[in-house]
């Protein structure tokens, strides 16, 4: 069997809670574009399997518009005859409610469904579904999935979670703790395809491959150079393949300002995401000039103008000073600082 796999959609992501000023479409339409890309590539290939290994949404409440969006893509997924393999991913989890995949759950999931979610392990023909480890106790969790693969012995794992070996991009904050990591595979399991971190990779752990999807876009700058994509599986053959996505450029510009005037402002901005920074500025252009150059824009996420400090000659009595007499000696012409002087002294008196 060939399956389609992706994960991390985040739904929702960037389109309430970063863009300054955009003149171009939203970012829900961008992912919109790129799931109706997906289903078309599954209908040209003749694949019916297509696995979402968790994160469908940004937020565990996903407004109306997401939702009235993702259920339009299953629904023509549907129409294709695709079959669809949801799972739960941390994004989509609620500690204390429903989770966000609740609605499709109740709009999809029944006995003669094309449609079905994934909230727990579970194995499906030679693979072993591993979603997000919701309320579950951790080591209860992962000896359910060690029991699953011992009694069922399948080749292969898709999951959403942490592997030790990868390597995290701009999600490293998700990884501080409370997530499933996992540093061994069981032993059947030959290759493990994986959501969660949005980096695409692929590397060993143990006798196991693993391979992490990635994000289906860009989410912020921390994964402008990342190449976007998702896996076709060939389980037969245990093959491979990962097919690019189109999808929104970012695009960090940086420049002194006696660079601004000479810089390409005529090339398409139209599907990037900028951020504009302007060092060592004097004055001489303000934000509004420099949304003016950028012309038709997908996204403005910021423009900074930092401008140039004058540099400050220090008494040179202070590098002779001990260490609390420098602090009271920094904030001397600061008035308004003396509870700070006061906590400082208290700190440098404990650890000097």
């Amino acid at each position: 069997m060939r399956k389609l796999i992706c994960a991390d959609l985040h739904l929702g992501i960037n389109t309430d809670n970063f863009f300054i000023k955009g003149k171009g479409m939203s970012r829900l339409q961008e992912q919109e574009r790129i799931l109706m890309d997906m289903i078309e590539y599954m209908a040209g290939n003749n694949i019916k399997k297509w696995v979402i290994a968790g994160d469908i949404y940004h937020r565990n409440n996903p407004l109306p518009l997401y939702e009235a969006m993702f259920i339009r893509i299953l629904n023509h997924a549907w129409n294709t005859g695709i079959e669809i393999d949801i799972l739960l991913g941390n994004h989509d989890d609620s500690m204390s409610s429903v989770s966000a995949l609740e609605p499709i759950i109740e709009a999809f999931c029944g006995e003669d469904s094309r449609v079905h979610v994934y909230l727990e392990p579970e194995v499906v023909d030679d693979c072993i579904y591993v979603p997000h480890c919701s309320k579950f106790d951790m080591d209860k969790y992962k000896n359910k999935v060690i029991d699953l693969a011992n009694k069922h012995k399948p080749d292969y794992l898709i999951g959403h979670f942490h592997a030790i070996g990868a390597i995290s991009g701009s999600e490293q904050a998700m990884l501080a703790g409370g997530e499933l990591t996992i540093n061994e595979f069981p032993s059947c399991i030959k290759r493990a395809i994986l959501g969660h971190i949005h980096k695409p990779q692929e590397f060993r752990v143990g006798n196991t491959v693993v391979n992490y999807t990635g994000s289906i876009s860009r989410v912020d700058f921390g994964e402008r150079d990342d190449k976007k994509s998702f896996l076709v599986h060939d389980e037969e053959k245990d093959t491979i393949e990962r097919i690019p996505i189109k999808c929104i450029e970012y695009k960090q510009i940086k420049l002194i300002e006696s660079e601004v005037d000479k810089y390409d402002w005529e090339q398409d901005f139209s599907k990037v995401v900028v951020k504009v920074v302007i060092e060592e500025a004097e004055g001489k252009y303000s934000i509004s000039d420099i949304e003016k150059k950028l012309g038709k824009v997908y996204l403005i996420r910021s423009i900074s103008i930092i401008k140039k400090r004058k540099a400050i000659v220090r008494n040179k009595e202070v590098p002779s000073l001990a260490p609390t007499k420098a602090l009271e000696h920094y904030f001397a012409g600061h008035k308004d600082k003396k509870e700070i002087i006061l906590e400082g002294r208290a700190i440098l008196e404990e650890v000097v």
